[in-house]
């Protein structure tokens, strides 16, 4: 046994487990692992017709002179813009989530839900960005910049500069014919002015959110969550004072009343007096150059208008949600919570149809009609290039037989499909959230966040359709049925027909190759199988959250929310055990075990065992036919990949947010919050990349190109009759020039020096083998050399140093097993060189004389002596037991002596070891790491007098673990060894 790294190549042997890797960098070529988007695009339209279009969310508005229309496209953090034409284009907004682009094209730059939009006289456009707290600018040139707010929520800053002052919320915008700008301040309560030099003041609230001030100075009247802000040809300000129930004006002495609203949440007054009307969150104002006053009354569905008598009426809407009219009278069209309005220079009404996803159009005759958007957000491209159409937060994706692409397009209540040939299409899903269709054409169902997809041998398509708490089949005719779930979330059925129980939240789906289904059943804390009869069971998970049974049948283990699951060729089953961080395993005999994930939140790991790596959020996984595990580690922004060696990599992804990297390597690419992982026969892999909308694929993964193919500068030197001292360098071929490791099984400690290695080897192992691993690439290889038969195999004479024996042997019982044994070495030969001295597997080497202490067991009646002399060395095997009487006596303590660790069974083949522990005081902690330095398991002890025997936990996989044992006053680190 090796105990010890201290004398590790005094008397350790090889025993072929691969434990320790290094790095060396170069570039990674482009051709290697590249990423592109298969599905899903950020064009958004762009360029064809406006109405072909998704819109997500429209909420502010505004008309140029020349007849542009520009909308703040809130969810798709965009402005868009509108030519008199009818072609939509992107001015503003990359996509992304965040604040980012001063000073660069408006296009590339990142804005944070934007909700107003207005446009001064000399064509300049301004932006309400309002998780970013800013107002931004967009000049005639493209180029973006701040012009109020510091991007801190709060209040601050009048009379300064805007671009120091703090904002709160700020959702509406106006500027005056002198380019004053006008925000209301939603949060802040209160409306603000930045002036043509700059400086910022409040004109209209006092901070409260009341009602109060009519007739008074507007700043000290109370506003309510004002929302719209529109200024007048003679400089008049209006607010839509939102949860007042009123539109208020300020006249151009800062003189603030009320021009519409009585205060009340209703529906009432039209042909009436404005002030004694209903109005119901009117959320915008707008102001004709007559001085008529147009109002989106949001909940009551309705735009109204207030003429210079101030009577008003209603212009648009019926008074009830929906979507019709178009070509119509719009009086007598369907709006859905219109949130803004704006007017042309021509006289045309335009209403950001919130909820309808569109924008529409009434024209002086008052006639409606559609300008922007096709009803669905994010839906677009059904019959075009995948890459040119909308996806809606894409969760999930499988691909069949013959490489089609299936996509859960859960935000548009659709599954898509890809062909081999690029096109999209709806296959499940009529765009509406709810429940029907059963024993119809899918494309006619109407489903409620179909989350997950798959598909089987036969082309059947599985959708996990999570709102309805059912597993939906779609048959390769077309025709849609559940079969799984009853529609209502709980747990019941096992034994049952599948349709009769009831599921509760399920996630992911998988199907396995003689047509059985696993579902992630994510609130039930189990996976659930359907057979081919249609009967439902538990396969893995007793129903409480938390993570137990490792080792043990699966069904008695506790999981933590899976979310995915995926099946192997062979039958295995894999969980995303998602609050667990770990990918599990139930093995075709129904054991679990994890096979990726140490249960710690985070990003760790890559380049050694998958167990000991830290996950972050597992929400899917997917097996290839090599047996690849792929894992989208959602949280970490990454794909990794598990080898079937059990080693761990990242595979896609830096772990930044984003979107970025097509036509590289996608390693170098940004995800967002991947979702979904699917692996083709040819071993592409598919990513859902959730929050950006796409569809990526990642080609170029293969496993085995690489090689090692030998070695080269090999020298040797014998050191004794038994070993030699080796020098050599390992030989590649078939890299990609991605990170490689590489490493000697059980001989080689981690370095960074990429050759050339020397070993101490023993000519009764004559074969090493050499491991290489390659970072995210081209996986593992493996060369097994014999180094013998390439050394010269005379070997160097004896020496005459010899250990001849002991003195001064005294023996101490300690219990009926145990005693303490003193003694002193003797020797011959000695040439007056330094001697180190150790006893092998007991004692560490040390230049001490003597006379030295051990604890020994009376089942290991001998003890092997070691010494080493300027590189000739010595043994002798000494029976201590003969020497020590046979009484024994208990209750002596080791209080004085070194701290002494021994591994029983070393090597071990199980994931627990016996160690046994003397010569310490107090209390004890024991700590095992891998290879990696990662923590595998800790425990602590009270030391009590005598040695003490206890069992520490090793990791799962194969290879050599270090335990460190430490004590008040004394420590020491051993290896252990897994077979």
């Amino acid at each position: 046994m090796c105990q010890s790294l201290s004398f590790r190549f005094s008397s350790c042997r090889p025993v072929g487990v691969w434990f320790s890797i290094l790095f060396f960098l170069v570039t990674i070529p482009l051709s290697a692992q590249t990423i592109t988007t298969v599905a899903g695009s950020d064009q958004e339209g762009d360029g064809g017709p406006a109405t072909a279009t998704s819109l997500y969310t429209p909420y502010g508005m505004a008309v140029d002179a020349s007849g542009n229309l520009y909308i703040a496209d809130g969810n798709k953090q965009r402005i868009r813009k509108v030519s008199p034409g009818g072609i939509i284009s992107t001015v503003a907004g990359n996509g992304s989530l965040g604040f980012a682009g001063d000073g660069g094209a408006a296009a590339s730059a990142s804005l944070n839900d934007p909700t107003g939009v207005a446009v001064d006289a000399a064509g300049n456009l301004y932006i309400a960005d309002f998780l970013n707290q800013r107002i931004r600018k967009v000049n005639t040139s493209g180029i973006i910049s701040t012009v109020a707010g510091n991007g801190s929520r709060g209040f601050g800053g009048d009379g300064g500069a805007a671009t120091l002052a703090s904002l709160r919320d700020p959702i509406g915008i106006a500027v005056d014919a002198s380019g004053n700008l006008y925000i209301a301040d939603y949060s802040n309560h209160r409306i603000r002015k930045v002036n043509t030099s700059g400086i910022i003041s409040t004109v209209a609230g006092n901070g409260s959110s009341s009602f109060s001030g009519d007739g008074g100075e507007a700043t000290v009247a109370s506003l309510n969550n004002p929302t719209g802000v529109a200024v007048d040809v003679s400089g008049n300000l209006y607010i839509a004072d939102r949860n007042n129930q009123r539109i208020r004006k300020v006249n151009t002495s800062g003189i603030i009343s009320t021009v519409a609203g009585n205060g009340s949440s209703s529906f009432s007054g039209d042909g009436g007096a404005a002030t004694a009307a209903g109005l119901y969150s009117p959320n915008d104002v707008a102001v004709d150059g007559s001085g008529n006053l147009y109002i989106a009354d949001y909940q009551n569905h309705r735009i109204r208008k207030v003429n210079t008598s101030g009577i008003i009426s209603t212009v648009a809407g019926v008074g009830f949600p929906g979507f019709s009219g178009d070509g119509g009278a719009a009086t007598g069209a369907a709006l859905s919570y219109p949130s803004n309005v704006a007017l042309s220079m021509s006289g045309d009404l335009y209403i950001a149809d919130f909820l309808n996803q569109r924008v529409r159009k009434v024209n002086t005759s008052g006639i409606i009609s559609t300008v922007a958007g096709n009803g669905s957000p994010g839906f677009s491209g059904d019959g075009g290039a995948a890459t040119v159409a909308s996806l809606n937060y894409p969760s999930d994706v499988a691909v069949d037989a013959s490489g089609n692409l299936y996509i859960a397009d859960v935000g548009n209540q659709r599954i898509r499909k890809v062909s081999t040939s690029g096109i999209i299409s709806t296959v499940a899903g009529n765009g509406s959230r709810g429940f029907g269709g059963d024993g119809g054409a899918a494309t006619a169902a109407s489903l409620d966040g179909p989350v997950g997809v798959a598909v089987d041998a036969s082309g059947n398509i599985y959708i996990v359709d999570n709102g309805n708490y059912r597993i939906r089949k779609v048959s390769t005719s077309g025709i849609i049925s559940t079969v799984a779930g009853t529609g209502s979330g709980g747990f019941s059925g096992d034994g049952g027909p599948a349709t009769a129980a009831s599921l509760y939240n399920p996630y992911g789906v998988a199907v396995d190759a003689s047509g059985n289904l696993y579902i992630a059943d994510y609130q039930n804390l189990r996976i659930r199988k359907v057979n081919t009869s249609g009967i439902i069971s538990t396969v893995a998970g007793n129903g409480s959250a938390g993570f137990s049974g490792d080792g043990g049948a699966a069904t008695a283990a506790s999981l933590n929310f899976p979310q995915g699951v995926a099946v192997d060729a062979s039958g295995n089953l894999y969980i995303a055990d998602l609050g667990n961080h770990r990918i599990r395993k139930v093995n075709t005999s129904g054991i679990i075990s994890t096979v990726a994930g140490n249960g710690s939140q985070g990003f760790s790991g890559d380049g050694g065992a998958a167990t000991a790596a830290s996950l972050y959020g597992p929400a899917d996984v997917a097996v290839d036919a090599s047996g690849n595990v792929y894992i989208a580690d959602v949280s970490n922004n990454r794909i990794r990949r598990v080898f079937a060696s059990g080693n761990i990599t990242t595979v896609a992804g830096t772990g930044s947010f984003g979107f970025s990297g097509d036509g590289g390597a996608a390693t170098a690419a940004n995800l967002t919050s991947p979702r979904g992982v699917g692996v083709d026969a040819s071993g592409n892999l598919y990513i859902a990349d959730y929050s950006n909308h796409r569809i990526r694929k990642v080609s170029g993964l293969t496993n085995g190109s690489l090689a090692i193919t030998g070695v080269s500068g090999l020298s040797c030197t014998p050191v004794n009759t038994n070993g030699y001292t080796i020098s050599f360098s390992p030989q590649y071929s078939g890299t990609t020039g991605a990170p490689i490791s590489f490493s000697v099984v059980n001989e080689l400690l981690p370095t960074t020096n990429p050759g050339p290695y020397s070993l101490q080897l023993y000519i009764d192992n004559p074969n090493i083998t050499l491991k290489a691993f390659q970072m995210g690439t081209d996986g593992e290889a493996s060369f097994v050399y014999n180094w013998l038969s390439a050394c010269n195999t005379t070997p160097m004479p004896p020496a005459a140093f010899a250990i001849t024996g002991v003195n001064g042997v005294s023996c101490t019982p300690l219990s009926a097993t145990s005693r303490r044994l003193s003694f002193s070495p003797t020797y011959t030969g000695t040439t007056g060189a330094p001697i180190s001295f150790s006893v092998v597997n007991e004692m560490l080497p040390t230049t001490s004389p003597g006379p030295y202490t051990l604890t020994l067991y009376i089942d290991n009646p001998s003890i092997t002596l070691r010494a080493v002399q300027t590189g000739s060395s010595a043994s002798f095997a000494y029976n201590w037991l003969s020497a020590c009487s046979a009484s024994a006596r208990t209750g002596a303590t080791e209080i004085g002596e070194s701290l002494r660790v021994l591994v029983l069974s070393n090597p071990t083949v199980a994931d627990q070891v016996s160690v046994e522990i003397g010569g310490a005081v107090g209390g004890l902690m024991l700590s095992v790491f891998d290879s990696r330095g990662h923590r595998v398991s800790e425990k602590s002890l009270a030391q009590s007098a005598g040695p003490v025997r206890t069992t520490v936990g090793l990791g799962q996989s194969g290879g050599v673990y270090l335990l460190r044992v430490l004590t008040a006053t004394q420590s020491q680190v051993v290896k252990v060894i897994r077979e």
